[in-house]
């Protein structure tokens, strides 16, 4: 449901004063354009070490029979006892005749060590990931992501 399906209030004895409630909608109806309907917010979730086998990313995927493009915003924060690894960048996820296309942008820190694949089925396409190997004890990784979409 979008913020511009919630009606219109006036003020009557059950809803004393609607103006809170319109500016609320309204409120909620900008963020829909700045973000897009599509929005991911902030999500964390932890990445395996030496993940040989692609591996979906919760809740990154996006559907083209509603939205043409996607950008993903991402951190990778990995560490064992001797190592330790940040990347922050970004990816473009466009859908062209059909079919998901990712274009990656400049990896700001070190390299992470994930690859990203799609796994396109129909129109939706789901981001996975494959992880390289640390050495040393105590693994930590997690990546964070949100995702900002178009609509069609």
């Amino acid at each position: 449901m979008k913020f511009s399906d919630i009606p219109i209030r006036e003020n009557s004895v059950v809803v004393m004063d609607a103006a809170w409630f319109n500016s609320l909608r309204a409120a909620g109806i900008a963020l829909e354009t700045l973000f897009g309907l599509g929005y991911i917010p902030q999500t964390d979730i932890a990445i395996t070490n030496n993940q040989t086998v692609w591996t979906d990313i919760t809740n990154m995927l996006v559907d083209g029979t509603s939205y043409s493009s996607m950008r993903i915003d991402y951190e990778i924060i990995r560490s064992t006892s001797t190592t330790k690894l940040f990347e922050k960048s970004e990816f473009q996820l466009l859908f062209k005749n059909g079919t998901w296309e990712k274009h990656d942008s400049m990896i700001y820190g070190d390299n992470g060590g994930l690859t990203f694949n799609l796994n396109q089925i129909g129109n939706i396409v789901q981001v996975q990931y494959k992880s390289s190997s640390l050495g040393g004890t105590g693994y930590t990784g997690f990546i964070k992501y949100k995702g900002f979409t178009f609509s069609i």
